[in-house]
């Protein structure tokens, strides 16, 4: 009988754990290619003055990480607003992405009791080069 009891407090922290693995690598995943995108961005502003240029750089790696650009009727990542290009004093580039991720279970949060956050995480990255031209 104590061991029922034992196995039925435990099941749902082995739940709850087994939910949040796939969510957590998901949300890091993203949060990696937000970060190449950064760099590959501010790579690109330091080498041309060109604005599209920079932004097609960004949505080229968010693209081609497999990464949604719009999902379920909401716009993740659109290139015009959601990066920031910023020429500093000293010949120094700043390149900010900013990354909608799409939370794929919201319903647990809301299970483990914790704050639904809304359908998506909001990630952000700057990356800093020095201008070459």
């Amino acid at each position: 009988m104590q061991d029922l009891i034992v196995f039925r407090f435990l099941i749902p922290f082995f739940l709850v754990l087994f939910l949040a693995i796939p969510v957590i690598s998901s949300a890091t995943d993203a949060r990696d290619v937000v970060q190449l995108a950064a760099r590959e961005a501010a790579r690109k502003a330091a080498v041309t003055n060109d604005y599209q240029a920079v932004e097609q750089r960004a949505l080229n790696v968010i693209q081609g990480s497999g990464k949604p650009i719009e999902y379920a009727g909401v716009t993740l990542f659109d290139p015009s607003t959601d990066v920031t290009i910023n020429f500093y004093a000293g010949d120094e580039v700043a390149v900010t992405v900013h990354y909608r991720h799409y939370l794929f279970s919201p319903l647990m949060l809301t299970l483990i009791g914790g704050k639904p956050l809304g359908p998506t995480i909001d990630l952000q990255s700057t990356a800093y080069f020095e201008r070459e031209w």
